[in-house]
């Protein structure tokens, strides 16, 4: 059995929805220890190294939660408005 249970989550909710083959489960977490990147993205799993808050990427002039992780170019930001925003810096 694995230790990382892996959970379906809204932008702006505190909460995840997941389950395995033991069963459902909901977990609350601020800040996860890991993330999968959406399919179109390779549906990698990253470790996140760093959250904090940031302008969000939509330009909207709000600031938004960002996760950056290890040896990955990629960041997300979580905009209520647009939804997880996959991005990376520019060269």
């Amino acid at each position: 059995m694995s230790d990382t249970i892996w959970g379906e989550r809204k932008p702006g909710s505190p909460v995840a929805v997941g389950g395995d083959e033991q069963g459902g489960h909901v977990i609350i977490a601020d800040v996860p220890d890991w993330v999968r990147t959406p399919p179109e993205l390779g549906g990698e799993k990253l470790k996140v190294s760093r959250a904090y808050l940031r302008d969000c990427p939509c330009q909207g002039g709000h600031k938004v939660k960002t996760l950056d992780f290890e040896g990955s170019p990629l960041h997300v930001s979580e905009c209520v408005a647009r939804g997880f925003m996959w991005w990376k810096e520019r060269a």
